[in-house]
């Protein structure tokens, strides 16, 4: 089977990499990406692993890559574009998903997993949030991401493309980028530099681990996929846990002390602060997340104490939150 992986950049893509090389012996993954330079050299390697360096706006490339493949895992993000203003991001994204579409209509495409996250609810105080919750976005991303779910929609009810979306809450783990909440905090620990919090550090996080997100994505892969085909599934945790409690954590597995939290009070709260409702996940695919958060940043904070070189030579991190 020849699987394709559009975005994830690089996370949680190696992550899903990884995955179904070990888990799909015979299959041949096709990443498109603009940035490869964080890839390991393994997988550049890899005789399994073919990477394009490019993005969906590029027909050529989309066309060449959906010609013969079977599985679609678009992971592509319109914040993350590399655009001046706004409007180029949305211009860029519709770009690129109707790239997608037109070359998709023409191949042999089995299964299209489209990633989308929570962020197209807004933040609200209606918790959980099931998938019958209308979509209030209140940034870019959530605006985005609500645009790409409309028109992954039309699309599968219109040409019955085998469509299924995941609305995925924060998923963390190996290999995350330092712009992140958890693998800021971890390598501040870790440069024994303070983990400062904004205002109270009570503000929560619905964290995933990507190893139950990747299950997740094995079941779609397995799964008769006409139960699925146009559905929309949350895919998070069952609670929420406050970045202080996950400061204090990361600082006891480092064995740091817990003074190195500090709270910047001028700082206000800009989170999205939503439970999970995964009723339709555990229906669907018989998935729930299986990783508790202590055993899941333990993990997380061993691969980032054993690759200190990959996030040493990062750009500087953005502060904590």
């Amino acid at each position: 089977m020849r699987i394709v992986l559009i975005g994830g950049v690089p996370f949680p893509a190696i992550n899903i990499i990884y995955s179904l090389l070990e888990k799909n012996s015979s299959d041949q993954v096709l990443v498109l990406n603009d940035n490869l330079d964080n890839f390991p050299f393994e997988l550049k390697e890899n005789p399994r692993v073919t990477l394009w360096q490019g993005t969906a706006q590029d027909r050529i490339l989309i066309k060449n890559l959906l010609s013969n493949a079977q599985v679609l895992i678009n992971m592509s993000a319109a914040d993350n574009l590399a655009c001046i203003t706004e409007t180029d991001k949305i211009e860029n994204y519709i770009l690129s998903l109707s790239n997608i579409f037109e070359f998709g209509k023409k191949s042999n495409l089995q299964r299209i997993i489209h990633i989308s996250s929570s962020r197209v609810y807004g933040n609200r105080a209606d918790s959980p949030v099931t998938e019958e919750h209308s979509a209030k976005p209140t940034d870019l991303k959530g605006l985005m991401d609500s645009l790409g779910e409309n028109l992954m929609y039309y699309y599968s009810r219109k040409y019955s493309f085998p469509i299924v979306i995941l609305r995925t809450f924060n998923i963390y783990g190996p290999s995350q980028s330092l712009e992140n909440t958890v693998p800021s905090l971890i390598t501040s620990a870790l440069a024994n530099q303070p983990l400062q919090l904004w205002e109270d550090g009570e503000q929560t996080e619905n964290l995933l681990f990507v190893e139950d997100f990747i299950e997740a994505l094995q079941k779609i892969l397995k799964e008769k996929f006409d139960s699925l085909k146009g559905e929309i599934i949350n895919i998070g945790n069952l609670g929420v846990i406050p970045v202080k409690e996950i400061a204090s954590i990361i600082l006891s597995k480092l064995n740091k002390p817990q003074s190195l939290i500090t709270y910047d009070k001028n700082n206000k709260r800009d989170f999205f602060e939503l439970t999970a409702s995964i009723m339709k996940a555990k229906i669907l695919l018989s998935w729930s997340p299986k990783t508790e958060i202590e055993e899941g940043l333990e993990k997380t904070v061993d691969w980032y104490i054993k690759n200190r070189d990959w996030w040493d030579t990062e750009p500087q991190k953005t502060e904590n939150r």
